[in-house]
């Protein structure tokens, strides 16, 4: 069952797996391949809202175990809902799970991708950040594993008149058996502002859009045999300069405002605190 240790998923498999022609409708120069590309401006559009249309299936070579789904940022209303389905063949008649129809939890955001790379938004609820678009975090409660995946959306009464997102991120992950320590850790906004100063002394600035996220945090008494295989193994794959999407809290009411897509951005050393215990520190930084 979901708990509240901190969730990082790396190494998107779903860029490697192959969308299935003709179910959903998608705008020819917004298609579905562009949910394969981290650049977030390249997003998928339905050309309408009917159940038909936003949908998709993708299929892999093998089966994939996924913990987590991520679809995101997307445009959807506050009535969405989705429904992720897994089969093991790919004439999707053989069914392995099914997580029924869900609601999104936080309000919708209207503004155009077009506004500050599609991300500056406007009022939201309680877990919505008034200045990004919110994503789908489904979190399972267990590990599912499929070969293929049927993903639909339910938002008829969406006012743009169709649903869109930037990004599918079905990855590995690393949920750590001992999580993260309290009181060394911090959520932060690195501002995206110019500053000027005029000869007077008064100063000048222009808000270019909104400012990333920053979430630094300790890691500390793992089992050796888990750090130098898991955690070893993202930060390897991960670098500093492909995606990482965490998770503080896979069970906080602010899910939307704590988890985003991000980098790296530094990691310290692999270190040996105790006897076959160790640990490593770690910040990322949000994409956009």
């Amino acid at each position: 069952m979901a708990d509240n240790r901190i969730m990082l998923l790396y190494n998107a498999l779903s860029d490697g797996g192959a969308f299935a022609a003709g179910y959903g409708s998608w705008v020819t120069g917004l298609p579905l391949a562009n949910l394969q590309n981290n650049q977030l401006f390249r997003r998928a559009r339905s050309t309408n809202l009917t159940l038909t249309s936003t949908r998709f299936r993708i299929g892999f070579s093998a089966p994939i175990a996924q913990r987590v789904f991520l679809l995101g940022p997307h445009n959807g209303s506050g009535g969405m809902q989705y429904r992720i389905r897994g089969y093991s063949n790919s004439g999707y008649s053989s069914l392995i799970f099914d997580t029924g129809w869900i609601g999104r939890s936080v309000s919708s955001l209207t503004l155009p991708w077009e506004t500050f790379n599609w991300w500056l938004g406007g009022a939201g609820t309680e877990n919505d950040d008034p200045e990004v678009r919110p994503w789908i975090i489904h979190v399972f409660d267990d590990q599912v594993a499929a070969q293929y995946w049927q993903v639909e959306i339910d938002d008829t009464g969406n006012a743009a008149g169709y649903f869109e997102a930037g990004r599918l991120f079905m990855a590995d992950w690393w949920e750590p058996s001992i999580n993260y320590q309290y009181g060394n850790n911090g959520l932060t906004f690195e501002p995206n502002v110019i500053r000027e100063t005029s000869a007077s002394g008064a100063e000048y600035s222009e808000r270019r859009g909104p400012a990333v996220r920053v979430f630094s945090f300790n890691l500390d008494h793992l089992p050796e045999a888990e750090l130098y295989s898991s955690g070893y193994r993202m930060m390897r794959l991960a670098g500093d300069d492909r995606e990482v999407f965490v998770i503080p809290d896979p069970a906080d009411a602010f899910i939307q405002r704590r988890s985003f897509l991000g980098r790296l951005r530094s990691f310290g050393s692999l270190s040996q605190n105790t006897f076959q215990r160790g640990g490593a520190s770690f910040e990322l930084k949000e994409r956009i």
